[in-house]
């Protein structure tokens, strides 16, 4: 079975087991709840621009004074994702805060692997939010010189594998095409070694905003 195929009849038996409603409309619920808890991609916008509607629906839920929270797999942290919030059409100061899968590695990095060396799985240096900034929340960790001086590895995205040095290695095939050529060797010498890995995006997938698919970190760790 395929990856794909396999993940599908995964989702199929998930939604078999749930039992939900499927509302046209936010207006009909807003007065049932105090909070409504938002994703972001595919949801809100698709990492470029807001979807449309979205921004309506927002303001509509913000105006009836409920909170408003996000809970995204997101490999920014919290901070940083409200701050995005208007550079994709919404109020930041309309939410009260956001959890991200990319806040919580960064916590279990910063109690777990203080003065370790880290084999950093990244986006690019032009990246928006900065990778860096994850980097600073994760405390005092070192960035490996390669495989053969890593502690762990950090899954955080998949564009790059970030050296101490500044040297990169390019995964432009694994986040395009899920072909892992440039890095296959790499994880090879790492699962030999038995290292750990966080990962800060558990996602497979992700449909930019052309509506072409590309890869995530959570390939990786699988």
């Amino acid at each position: 079975m395929s990856d794909n195929a396999r993940e599908s009849s995964m989702g199929t038996e998930l939604i078999k087991n749930v039992s939900f409603t499927v509302h046209n409309t936010f207006k009909t619920i807003i007065p049932l709840y105090d909070a409504f808890i938002l994703d972001q991609f595919g949801v809100m916008h698709n990492g470029k621009n807001a979807l449309p509607g979205a921004t309506e629906a927002v303001d509509t839920i913000y105006s009836h004074d409920k909170k408003l929270i996000i809970l995204s797999n997101s490999s920014a942290g919290s901070k940083d994702t409200i701050e995005n919030l208007p550079k994709l059409g919404f109020k930041q100061d309309m939410f009260e805060g956001a959890i991200t899968s990319g806040e919580e590695a960064s916590k279990y990095i910063l109690e777990n692997y203080q003065g370790k060396r880290a084999l950093w799985f990244t986006w690019d240096k032009n990246t928006t939010p900065s990778p860096l900034s994850f980097l600073q929340k994760c405390g005092n960790i070192k960035l490996a010189v390669s495989e053969n001086d890593a502690d762990f590895i950090i899954a955080h995205g998949t564009k790059n594998i970030w050296y101490n040095g500044g040297s990169l290695t390019s995964m432009e095939q694994l986040f395009d095409c899920k072909d892992f050529t440039s890095v296959d060797g790499i994880l090879k010498k790492c699962a030999d070694k038995n290292l750990p890995m966080v990962c800060a995006n558990p996602d497979f997938t992700v449909i930019r905003p052309d509506g072409s698919r590309s890869f995530m970190p959570g390939v990786v760790g699988r």
